[in-house]
């Protein structure tokens, strides 16, 4: 699958968060013409991220920073063109871009449940791709119990932000993406993350 073929595993998940206006600051800042040097810099100097502790926020800059590279330059140059909904969900695809194990699980659960017409996300629907994750992966299968709870906990919030369930109930959303920047992932060979968010085959 493109762009996430040569991960490994991780469970780093758990100590992030979407970072939706942190990510448009960042990306403004790029556009700006700042270096990721200076944006560090200007992160952990002026704290825009508004975090009290040092290393959270060169933690928090520098993973947003490797997030943003994974999107084309064509569409981090017009992110503040793009309205919000599609916005978010390029947050998402920059996640999915960064974490394979996270792109996996919105590709096989929550695609499939568009694809099939299920409603909800259920804790079945979890705890079934993290059985057979654990079954497949050695680096799974060192996971605790409860770094695995933190997991899914983090997947249905990131959906949830992103705006792919519903914050109550776990609805399953179908996202509304600009056009245009459709054209762009599918130029940039990234169809198989539409795929993903959009629920098709």
């Amino acid at each position: 699958m493109v762009g996430v073929i040569f991960m490994q595993y991780s469970a780093g998940m758990v100590s992030t968060l979407f970072w939706f206006n942190e990510t448009k600051e960042t990306i403004g800042l790029i556009n700006s013409g700042l270096s990721n040097e200076e944006i560090l810099k200007k992160v952990v100097d002026e704290n825009i991220y508004q975090l009290k502790n040092i290393d959270r926020r060169k933690r928090t800059c520098r993973c947003i920073l490797k997030r943003i590279s994974a999107l084309p330059n064509e569409i981090i140059s017009r992110f503040y063109e793009i309205d919000n909904s599609s916005a978010k969900i390029l947050v998402l695809i920059s996640i999915m871009k960064t974490d394979l194990l996270f792109f996996e699980f919105v590709y096989e659960v929550y695609r499939q449940k568009i694809i099939l017409g299920e409603k909800f996300l259920e804790d079945k629907d979890l705890n079934l791709f993290f059985d057979y994750k654990y079954e497949q992966s050695e680096i799974v299968r060192k996971w605790s119990d409860s770094g695995i709870k933190k997991l899914k906990s983090c997947y249905v919030k990131l959906l949830k932000e992103a705006g792919l369930l519903s914050e109550n109930n776990r609805e399953v959303l179908k996202p509304l993406i600009n056009y245009k920047i459709e054209e762009i992932l599918k130029a940039k060979g990234l169809q198989v993350y539409l795929k993903a968010v959009k629920g098709e085959a």
